[in-house]
């Protein structure tokens, strides 16, 4: 035994453990003590604690090392009463799964007192094992949420909202055409259109250009089931103009009115003309409406424009049926669509036969010196709503040729709830290209003012108009600009 050690114990005697007593060694750590009374660690520290277990420290730190003598452990062990130590000894091993507690040859053990928590915490801590248990469950076992589609050449992926592969579907008769659309929002719809608390999918996979097959939007849901089919479009005869069954999509809304819930179906004839604006039963995918508009919808938007609680679908696009660049047309359609009374002494520049009449109003915007000098088309590109629930429409003109003036510029409307216009800006590059053609000679003034104000102009129709008819110039010759805002 070193200086240290021997000054932590009393002179020895006959009862008292001695360096030379020599029946057994000093227990020099936790580890020994724990082991020579076949405890664990943590059940000794306890006795020693609050029971008294003879352990002196060589040093005053809490966590100096420690000795015992086994034969000064054995009179502690002899000495305690019947029924006086289990209670610590529960508390130690609580922790950690306590070594059971055996009888060491020859010495008794503390007797065992009962600890009323400890039967409450075992039943508490099985109560959170089958919490974790049903929680796990519920989580690998609940459907996974639907959130991105991909397109992948002729293969079609459904992704969920953790990254994983969900589903894929693969059309050997689609066109590779439709991977540069697969990241526009607006030709796909991942959605609950049903409201049953589970999202389907829709998407129409075109077909290849040398197929006369037409084009099917497909509902499936969100485990990949097929739920309903709509055949988009179908042939289609204007004068003597007579247009095919090849259909792709270009917009796809879901929409609530009068409790009921629809899907509004945007879907073009190939390249431009016609555009099928479709209302379709959510649950069947059967037709409710139809509307046929003449020249390409670029954008659209669903809102309660004019507040009176039905919503309605504004598409925007351009007007130019037959030959001619015609102009930029909006169509308002209410949801459900409602068919008006032929009024009499309809205008020859009237489309209702062609339209269906379901229309609540049509408007034109004016065409802009540039586009008449590039005989370019003009069209409402982007629909949107302002903070003051005011309709911000974004017209370009863009030519057929690839010139550099091919794009003539962006204008910005402002528009009130009855489509009259507050505001005209033209943007950075209408200034830019108007002056361009200034300078190469092809206009003959720049733009000011004066020409802004003449273009604060709108022509509004009940039904739609043929944008290319004769009349509608006279119309606009008529026109008075908008007053100043």
């Amino acid at each position: 035994m070193g200086d240290a050690e021997k000054a932590l114990w009393p002179a020895e005697g006959p009862d008292t453990p001695g360096e030379n007593s020599g029946s057994r060694e000093m227990l020099r750590s936790w580890k020994d003590i724990a082991a020579y009374l076949q405890i664990s660690v943590r059940a000794a520290q306890v006795w020693e604690k609050d029971k008294g277990l003879p352990v002196r420290r060589l040093g005053s730190a809490a966590r100096s090392p420690v000795v015992a003598d086994p034969m000064e452990i054995d009179r502690w062990l002899r000495s305690q009463t019947s029924g006086k130590a289990a209670e610590n000894t529960r508390k130690a091993e609580e922790p950690v799964p306590a070594e059971p507690v055996r009888q060491a040859a020859g010495r008794p053990l503390p007797a065992v007192e009962p600890n009323p928590w400890s039967r409450g915490r075992i039943w508490i801590g099985a109560a959170a094992l089958l919490l974790a248990a049903a929680a796990g469950w519920f989580f690998l076992s609940r459907p996974a949420i639907p959130s991105r589609l991909v397109v992948d050449q002729k293969r079609f992926q459904l992704y969920g909202e953790d990254g994983v592969l969900l589903w894929e579907k693969e059309f050997p008769k689609a066109t590779n055409n439709y991977l540069p659309f697969s990241n526009n929002a607006y030709h796909f719809l991942i959605e609950d259109i049903d409201g049953d608390g589970s999202r389907e999918i829709l998407f129409a996979p075109p077909m290849e250009d040398s197929l006369d097959l037409p084009t099917s939007l497909l509902c499936f849901s969100s485990r990949g089931e097929l739920r309903w089919e709509f055949v988009l479009g179908h042939k289609k005869i204007l004068g003597e103009r007579e247009f095919g069954v090849k259909y792709s999509v270009s917009f796809l809304f879901a929409v609530q009115s009068g409790g009921k819930r629809y899907i509004l179906s945007v879907a073009e004839n190939s390249p431009w003309f016609p555009t099928q604006a479709a209302l379709l039963d959510v649950r069947t995918g059967r037709l409710v409406d139809e509307y046929w508009h003449p020249g390409h919808i670029n954008s659209g938007l669903v809102r309660d424009i004019d507040a009176d609680g039905i919503p309605e679908a504004v598409l925007g696009g351009f007007n130019h049926p037959n030959q001619g660049i015609g102009y930029p047309g909006l169509v308002v359609l209410k949801i459900p669509f409602a068919k008006k009374p032929v009024p009499a002494g309809e205008p020859s520049y009237s489309l209702r036969s062609f339209s269906g009449g379901q229309e609540e109003a049509y408007y034109l915007l004016p065409r802009t010196d540039m586009a008449e000098r590039l005989q370019a088309l003009t069209m409402v590109e982007v629909l949107s709503v302002d903070q003051e629930n005011h309709i911000l429409a974004t017209t370009i003109s863009l030519s057929h040729d690839t010139s550099p003036y091919r794009s003539a510029g962006h204008l910005i409307y402002r528009l009130d709830s009855r489509f009259r216009i507050l505001d005209l800006w033209p943007a950075d590059d209408h200034y830019v290209r108007h002056d361009e053609l200034f300078r190469a000679g092809k206009l003959d003034h720049r733009f000011d003012e004066q020409e802004r104000r003449s273009l604060m102009k709108i022509l509004s129709f009940p039904t739609t108009p043929n944008g290319n008819a004769p009349e509608i110039d006279a119309l606009w010759l008529q026109a008075g600009a908008s007053p100043a805002p």
